[in-house]
């Protein structure tokens, strides 16, 4: 089965930012999600931070406005499990 949860972080990702660096921000992920999903519904910030803590392969990436996260490198993942 697909995860579709990190190929919303990649595409919020890539939304977010042409560097490649894997950073995106909330309303990002819920824009990438919720297209995935097919609703047009935004997700809360909260909603969003409920989804994404406690996964090995995303980290918080400083306190904004807006939270935001960094996807881990694949080795990054591989080595902590």
């Amino acid at each position: 089965m697909a995860d579709m949860v990190r190929l919303a972080m990649w595409n919020a990702a890539e939304r977010f930012s042409e560097v490649g660096d894997g950073l995106f921000n909330s309303a990002n992920f819920s824009a990438a999600i919720t297209e995935l999903a097919g609703v047009k519904t935004q997700l809360d910030g909260r909603v969003v931070d409920v989804i994404l803590i406690g996964r090995t392969d995303v980290e918080p990436a400083g306190c904004r406005r807006e939270r935001h996260w960094r996807i881990k490198e694949i080795e990054d993942v591989e080595t902590k499990r």
